[in-house]
């Protein structure tokens, strides 16, 4: 296992830190995707085929979803752009 040293001498799992990282990272998608949308810069249905895109062309390594409804997902992202608007 391999552990990274903290500035305060603290071991930390990389596995941990490489996870808290993740975190990070979706933490900030997940911030602009709200400023996008409460912007009006990006509607749901945009962010919508974005992420169904990700999957697309993730799913075969991780195989992380067991069932993805892109046309469903995409009527209600349309529909929540209908009701914002």
């Amino acid at each position: 296992m391999k552990f990274h040293k903290t500035k305060d001498g603290k071991k930390i799992k990389l596995a941990d830190l490489e996870l808290s990282h993740l975190e990070n990272i979706i933490k900030w998608i997940e911030r602009k995707a709200k400023e996008g949308l409460n912007k009006k810069s990006l509607s749901s249905l945009e962010l919508t085929k974005a992420c169904l895109t990700q999957i697309k062309k993730s799913e075969k390594a991780l195989n992380a979803f067991v069932t993805v409804t892109e046309e469903e997902a995409l009527s209600q992202a349309a529909n929540a752009d209908k009701e914002i608007n």
